[in-house]
């Protein structure tokens, strides 16, 4: 049994609804999350449900997602969008789906400490890199 707690983090951003549950998706969980769809869209901009936090999606929660968002017509399926790989079990038809690409802090270079590619760097320096270069005489 999981004993995750579930909570939804919700905000407004240039007028369209970002919504992140977080921890498990059940057959209870789902209808929290479509009641606060419900609740908070507006009717105008888009509604992107970020599903990177969510640790399970059961099969019959996405069904009932699905479900109850093509059956309401709240949201127009055009306005729904799923960010996260788990966004393709719950999206109905016609919904998007993003999956974004993890940020790292130095874009793959390897020069900061705490960035996982910082393993990857290569020991060679770049092309075109001259350590003479800036070498000169002083008189």
């Amino acid at each position: 049994m999981n004993c995750s707690p579930f909570e939804i983090h919700c905000r407004e951003s240039r007028g369209n609804l970002h919504v992140q549950p977080r921890g498990p998706l059940d057959a209870h969980t789902v209808l929290q999350l479509i009641e606060l769809l419900h609740e908070r869209y507006e009717g105008t901009g888009l509604v992107f449900v970020d599903t990177g936090a969510l640790e399970d999606v059961h099969p019959q929660a996405a069904d009932t997602f699905k479900a109850s968002i093509e059956s309401d017509a709240v949201i127009p399926m055009a306005r729904l969008v799923f960010k996260g790989i788990k966004g393709f079990d719950m999206a109905p038809e016609g919904c998007r789906v993003l999956i974004i690409p993890k940020k790292r802090c130095c874009r793959g270079k390897g020069n900061c400490s705490g960035c996982d590619c910082h393993s990857e760097r290569s020991p060679e320096p770049s092309p075109g890199f001259n350590s003479t270069r800036n070498q000169g005489t002083v008189n």
